[in-house]
């Protein structure tokens, strides 16, 4: 994300228009904002099983990074990046990595909530 704020200050993207969040993006879409708006602070039946663990806020080239506490209030765009590599190439390295076997993008029809343990980056 650090790397993100620096090449976002490079092309002068204002620093209010962005905001860099460490979570996974699954959970975002799913419980923090319905029609642009944020829903996660408001009561719900359907309260996620596993929560995020909290990221402490940092600036870093003049934009906000951190985790679910700096998400606006209204949203008219998100933008979601895989960690680079995908989530395996710590794991595998730069060596042991091949794209075409190792990014897979599961499509599954149960639910979000039933299934949502993390995307095992230590990051929610």
């Amino acid at each position: 994300l650090l790397k993100a704020a620096h090449n976002a200050s490079l092309y002068d993207i204002p620093k209010d228009k962005l905001v860099f969040v460490q979570c996974n993006s699954i959970f975002i879409l799913k419980y923090c904002y319905k029609n642009g708006d944020f829903v996660l602070d408001q009561p719900t039946t359907t309260l996620p099983r596993h929560m995020p663990p909290p990221v402490m806020p940092t600036t870093h080239a003049g934009y906000p990074v951190g985790g679910l506490d700096l998400l606006p209030r209204h949203i008219d765009l998100a933008f979601f990046d895989p960690p680079w590599g995908g989530i395996d190439y710590e794991i595998l390295g730069k060596n042991g990595y091949d794209l075409e076997k190792n990014m897979k993008i599961q499509v599954d029809p149960t639910p979000c909530e039933e299934v949502y343990e993390g995307d095992g980056d230590g990051v929610g």
